[in-house]
């Protein structure tokens, strides 16, 4: 083992990214954030999903306001993804968060029991830095995702009357994928 262990460190190819080992990532200058403001992301966590390995990301941005006259606020968000997002550094990582969540719209939105579960405006970064340490607190897969309803249990599954899909995270990242006229998605940076 330790032969393939000094393999895998010798070989660049072969390093983990950032976000995998640092789990935690800021930019200065962002690439999804309001005038290209702060940016933070986060690995939240990995779990076996109904149709293969889901990413829970924790993002904090620079908001358009909905008001120009008013002072752009940061958002905490809460997203799934089937895409693994990681990069060598801080700033191909960053594109690659703009291209899979934004660009090619690889997340999905996910349930709710309360308001900023998974979404939280706030005045300030910090402020919104806060927002996403309650939401890690309160994270439990089980309340974020649909449930599987097995067909051949017999039994019918009733969602909670609290838990509802927060959709907000759609003014973040956007609706459709971007392609080319020809299907084909912009190139992965």
């Amino acid at each position: 083992m330790d032969a393939i262990r000094s393999a895998l460190a010798r070989n660049a190819h072969c390093a983990p990214g950032l976000l995998t080992t640092r789990r935690v990532v800021e930019t200065p200058h962002g690439v999804l954030s309001h005038d290209r403001d702060r940016e933070l992301i986060a690995l939240v966590a990995m779990e076996r999903g109904a149709t293969g390995l889901l990413y829970w990301y924790g993002h904090v941005l620079r908001v358009n306001p909905v008001d120009p006259a008013k002072t752009p606020p940061w958002a905490a968000v809460l997203v799934q993804s089937l895409q693994l997002i990681d990069a060598p550094d801080v700033d191909t990582l960053f594109r690659r968060v703009e291209y899979t969540l934004s660009r090619i719209a690889r997340y999905e939105p996910a349930y709710a029991q309360e308001r900023d579960d998974l979404y939280a405006l706030r005045p300030d970064f910090d402020g919104a830095c806060a927002a996403l340490v309650h939401m890690i607190d309160r994270f439990d897969p089980a309340l974020r995702q649909d449930p599987i309803e097995d067909p051949y249990s017999g039994e019918r599954w009733e969602q909670p009357e609290d838990w509802h899909l927060d959709l907000r995270i759609i003014d973040v990242y956007g609706l459709c994928s971007e392609v080319d006229e020809n299907g084909v998605y912009p190139d992965y940076p």
